[in-house]
C-alpha cells in the first residue's frame, strides 16, 4: 500500500498498524508503548500517535481508559458513545462491557436534570477473577505484567536531588526540567500536584501556587537507571516563567571553533 493511501475501512497504513497492535495487546496501550512496539514501522513521533489516536476514537475504533491514559480496541460497535470498563489494579488488564439499562439510566438521569452528556466514560476498578484465584491462594502473588517501580527506587545524587523533566501528556512537549527531593516527590506523588525542589530559594516549589499554572501529574516514570524522572503532565497555561508555552524554545548555535550560543545571542553579534 502507498504511503498516506487509506486502507478499504477507511485508516491509514499508520492507523491500521496501531490497531492491530492494540488488538493483539492484553492490557490498555500507552501513546509511548506504541511507540516503543512499533518504532521499527516508521511510527516513532508522540504527536503522530497522539493524533492517530485522536481520529480512532473519534471513529470509535478505539477508546481511551481515562485514569490510565492508555487505549483499548472498542469490542462493542454501535454502544452511542458509551464505555464503560472493568480494569483489574492487579493485572491492568481492562475489559469493557455494555448494558442498555445502565445507559437508559443514566440517558433518563441527564433528561430529568436537563443536563445535555456529551460524553459518557465508565471505569470500575478492583480485582480479575484470575488474580483473585491467585491472591487467595499466595498473598505475595504480583503479576509479571505489574510494572510499577516503588518510590525508593530513585537514586537522588549526592545532594539528596534527582533532575526531573516534565512533558505534556497528550502532545508529547517537552515543557521543562527541574529538580526533586524525597519530600517533594513524595508530595507530587500523594497529592497529584507537581511540586519540585528549589536550589536557589531552597524550598518546595508547588509549581503554579503563585502563577496559577499549575501541573496535573497524570504519570511519573523512571528511567532504567533510577536517576531521572519524567512527568507526564497536564498543563495549566504557559510552563516557563518568560511566558513561553516550553522552557526549550531556543535553539543552540555553534560556529567553527567557537563555543555553542544560543540562537538569541547569535542573533545580536
Amino acid at each position: 500500500m502507498a504511503r498516506g493511501s487509506k486502507s478499504q475501512d477507511g485508516l491509514s497504513p499508520k492507523e491500521a498498524l496501531i490497531v492491530e497492535a492494540l488488538r493483539r495487546a492484553s492490557r490498555p496501550l500507552s501513546a509511548y508503548d506504541l511507540i516503543e512496539l512499533l518504532h521499527d514501522e516508521g511510527i516513532s513521533s508522540p504527536p503522530t500517535v497522539y493524533r492517530a489516536l485522536k481520529r480512532l476514537t473519534e471513529m470509535g475504533v478505539t477508546h481511551r481508559v481515562e485514569s490510565l491514559n492508555a487505549f483499548v480496541c472498542c469490542s462493542h460497535g454501535g454502544h452511542n458513545g458509551t464505555a464503560a470498563f472493568a480494569i483489574c489494579s492487579d493485572c491492568g488488564t481492562v475489559s469493557e462491557f455494555h448494558h442498555d439499562a445502565v445507559a437508559a439510566l443514566l440517558g433518563a438521569w441527564a433528561e430529568e436534570q436537563d443536563f445535555s452528556i456529551q460524553k459518557t466514560t465508565i471505569e470500575l476498578r478492583g480485582r480479575c477473577h484470575d488474580c483473585g484465584s491467585s491472591t487467595a491462594n499466595d498473598k505475595n502473588w504480583e503479576h509479571p505484567m505489574h510494572r510499577s517501580a516503588p518510590a525508593d527506587a530513585v537514586r537522588f545524587n549526592a545532594k539528596g536531588l534527582v533532575p526531573v523533566i516534565a512533558q505534556q501528556h497528550d502532545t508529547g512537549e517537552v515543557l521543562m526540567m527541574a529538580w526533586m527531593n524525597a519530600a517533594s516527590l513524595a508530595e507530587t506523588l500523594a497529592t497529584g500536584q507537581v511540586c519540585y525542589w528549589s536550589r536557589s530559594r531552597q524550598a518546595l516549589w508547588r509549581k503554579g501556587e503563585t502563577s496559577g499554572h499549575r501541573q496535573r501529574l497524570i504519570e511519573c516514570r523512571i528511567d532504567c537507571d533510577g536517576d531521572a524522572l519524567l512527568l507526564l503532565v497536564e498543563q495549566q497555561g504557559p510552563a516557563c516563567h518568560t511566558g513561553a508555552q516550553s522552557c526549550f524554545f531556543r535553539s543552540l548555535s555553534a560556529a567553527p571553533d567557537e563555543r555553542p550560543r544560543v540562537a538569541s545571542e547569535v542573533a545580536r553579534s
